[in-house]
């Protein structure tokens, strides 16, 4: 009886793991199957696709108006080169095979940092989720993907490594150290992210030097863990030199030191780039709540299992000192350096708050062995957390590029009508710009902010997106005669230039226009946008045609003109809204174009409240509205 009974335990908890494991490979394809967004990804590829082509590190710059032939010591090569070759092979599927290994990281770290001992399948199910859920928003296609992959990896082998450090066994020891060796050159090499994993090792060695010190004679355990022996010490300050010198043999050799800490002193970056935002708790409780929720379970957690440890002179705790050094650092850095250390706080919380349900696992099921693992609690538990990881993904889903995101029609514009050689553009435009069009055509600035461009220069560009006198003494030096402008309705540039004698609006699409010097392009007046201001569409469409009343010349070019916008935004609200108000102004005679229109409108926006407003504004019912 008790044979049977033992076998339906087994089988139970075997049909509990494979639900869990079914259920967090669900998680990671959720989180890798968004469609590709970001800026950065294209110059990534191109530096790979260059590198590849010339056979070269590319120790100077290619692609810049200003900076070419400048010295670039530091750029994520080897990462760049995987992106692009895969791309290659795979194209968009690519993206999503390494976006998903990377969400896969996570919950096997915690597996092999203590679940093959204590854990049961609910605890990794809950822990994995809540990781794949709180960092799933930085699973991008770039290298940091790398970082993120390899960051759960290092805790993994230091914690396997600190278990050992008391051992006996000098040679099960030293294999246990070089794994976390091998981990961290591979990062080195891979993403400047890197120097997460030196700090994770020095905190690491700190800790083992503190237990041989503080903890003879099983005193201050509970602060430090086991008292490591001789070897467990020796092999921990080893494998850190190791980690330093090996370091050191990677593409960009020690510019992979000095950049890390140039970046980290950039105030600009600070300032302009989103992800070095940096927000006050109460802001990280708005933007990032299940951020703060993680964390600050993990502080609870690690401070409960402290005061425990403590009082029962615990001697082998499951988090120590070591867990809550690194807690308040990436707490800080999240704080006071950006939202690009929110991943590494959120991994390192739930890391904390794994080891510590393990230890309470552990102990349960030693005063209380489970008689059986009802399937039910992982098949709920698995469900819950799927509503959760659902809830944090924001993208679109399917292999490709998300719609209307990058300038694709401006860059066929561009080519078609030979557009100059020197491109004047925003910052987050450039890495498409050089992918599509470089090294050939050089462009203004690009996302190699913190690898090219001074501090002094990211300035003047981004003020020039607003500033006519900085953007006019720009185009002196370095005589770009077209601009690609961002004409995202939130943060549109060079709405100057539209009033500008000196130049003509040419090209019009959602995502971006196109300023030419009309001196330099003269045989494109006839692609002119004359009426139609980026700035306000409909404002513009209403006023051409209440300040010229019957003029039948000034109706065509507007029509022209908002024909040739919806053909490069065929779904654009405002090309579609100003259709509308173009055939609402005409007159009763154009009602039933009106009207389709708007049915078409609401049929791509049924839910918009600007549609909704347009709508009730021109006083239109009957329309499903």
């Amino acid at each position: 009886m008790e044979v049977k009974s033992t076998d339906t335990l087994n089988r139970a908890m075997r049909n509990s793991w494979i639900t869990t494991v079914l259920f967090l490979g669900a998680y990671a394809l959720v989180a890798g199957l968004g469609k590709t967004g970001g800026f950065d990804i294209w110059w990534h590829m191109k530096i790979g696709r260059s590198a590849l082509e010339t056979f070269s590190t590319l120790p100077r710059d290619i692609f810049s108006i200003y900076f070419t032939g400048k010295p670039w010591p530091y750029k994520d090569l080897i990462s760049d080169i995987i992106l692009y070759a895969g791309f290659g092979a795979f194209s968009f599927a690519w993206f999503a095979m390494l976006k998903t290994l990377t969400a896969l990281c996570f919950p096997a770290a915690l597996f092999l940092a203590d679940g093959r001992k204590n854990a049961g399948p609910a605890a990794l199910l809950v822990c994995g989720a809540l990781a794949i859920a709180a960092i799933q928003y930085r699973i991008v296609e770039r290298p940091l993907l790398f970082s993120l992959m390899l960051f759960p990896l290092m805790l993994a082998a230091l914690r396997h490594a600190r278990v050992l450090a008391s051992s006996a066994d000098a040679n099960a020891l030293t294999r246990s150290i070089l794994p976390a060796v091998g981990l961290q050159w591979l990062w080195v090499c891979l993403h400047r992210g890197a120097m997460v994993g030196y700090f994770l090792f020095f905190v690491f060695l700190a800790e083992i030097l503190c237990a041989f010190i503080f903890c003879r004679k099983g005193k201050n355990e509970f602060l430090f863990g086991p008292r490591p022996g001789t070897h467990g010490l020796i092999a921990a300050a080893a494998g850190f030199v190791a980690s330093v010198v090996l370091g050191l043999l990677n593409p960009s050799t020690v510019h992979f030191f000095s950049s890390s800490f140039n970046v980290a002193s950039s105030e600009t970056l600070h300032k302009y780039i989103s992800e070095w935002a940096r927000l006050s708790p109460l802001e990280i409780m708005n933007n990032f709540p299940l951020v703060a929720i993680v964390s600050t379970l993990a502080f609870i957690a690690w401070i409960y299992r402290f005061i425990v440890s403590a009082r029962r002179r615990n001697k082998n705790p499951s988090v120590t000192v070591f867990h809550a050094v690194c807690l308040g650092v990436f707490a800080w850095l999240g704080i006071n350096e950006g939202v690009r250390w929110f991943p590494y706080l959120c991994f390192f919380s739930v890391f904390v708050i794994f080891l510590v349900i393990n230890e309470f696992e552990l102990a349960l099921s030693e005063s209380k062995p489970a008689k059986t693992v009802p399937l039910s609690g992982s098949l709920t538990a698995g469900v819950l957390m799927a509503v959760l990881v659902v809830s944090q993904n924001h993208d679109d889903f399917g292999p490709g590029k998300m719609e209307n995101r990058y300038p694709e029609g401006a860059v066929e514009f561009a080519r078609r009508h030979d557009l100059g050689k020197t491109v004047v553009n925003v910052l987050h435009m450039g890495g498409y710009l050089i992918w599509e069009m470089g090294p050939e055509t050089k462009v203004l600035i690009d996302g190699r902010s913190d690898q090219i461009y001074p501090e002094d220069f990211m300035l003047m560009a981004i003020r020039a997106r607003s500033d006519p006198s900085t953007f006019h003494e720009m185009r002196k030096t370095d005589g770009a005669d077209w601009v690609m402008a961002s004409n995202d309705p939130s943060s549109g540039s060079h709405h100057f230039l539209f009033s500008d004698p000196g130049w003509m609006l040419v090209y019009w699409s959602d995502s971006a226009v196109i300023y030419a010097r009309r001196d330099a392009y003269a045989h494109l007046d006839s692609y002119r946008i004359r009426l139609i201001n980026p700035l306000s569409v409909d404002a513009s469409v209403v006023n051409a045609l209440t300040k010229n009343p019957g003029n039948t010349e000034v109706r065509k070019q507007l029509e022209k003109e908002l024909q040739r916008m919806i053909e490069a935004s065929p779904e654009s609200l405002r090309a579609n809204a100003g259709m509308v108000l173009y055939y609402h102004f005409l007159g009763p005679g154009y009602r039933q174009k009106r009207d389709l229109k708007m049915k078409h409108l609401l049929s791509l926006y049924p839910h918009h409240p600007s549609v909704k407003e347009l709508a009730h504004r021109l006083n239109l019912k009957g329309l499903d509205i």
